[in-house]
């Protein structure tokens, strides 16, 4: 990002599976009020097995992603997609937090209206 606080959607496959999965865990298991510890127990992943997911220092197996999404009522792929939406959602937070601006400008076309004159038109004659 070279030091800058800007985010391009090109920028978002850097993002990695670690960061999302985290994301995803935090985020869900908030919107439901329950800790990582109900989380471990009625989902039936082992209980380091989330906490390194939740600290985006554990290799997520595609079992524990499709255990923790059934346990959340979602497919591996919703699962995956709510935590890319949740990193996103959380980092632009950050941003808005320090003033630092988020996504990069985007251009803005002015609507189409009446062609202007010509500055070099002929006058015409009356």
């Amino acid at each position: 990002m070279e030091g800058s606080a800007e985010i391009s959607f090109s920028q978002l496959s850097e993002v990695g599976i670690k960061e999302i999965v985290s994301s995803a865990i935090h985020d869900l298991a908030k919107r439901r009020g329950l800790s990582l510890y109900q989380v471990h127990e009625q989902s039936g992943v082992g209980w380091n097995s989330i906490v390194g997911m939740a600290h985006g220092s554990d290799n997520s197996t595609l079992e524990k992603i499709e255990k923790l999404a059934k346990f959340f009522g979602l497919s591996g792929i919703q699962f995956l997609l709510f935590g890319s939406r949740a990193f996103l959602q959380n980092l632009a937070a950050e941003k808005s937090a320090t003033n630092e601006p988020v996504v990069k400008e985007a251009v803005v076309k002015k609507p189409l209206t009446k062609k202007p004159a010509r500055k070099n038109a002929k006058k015409k004659k009356k």
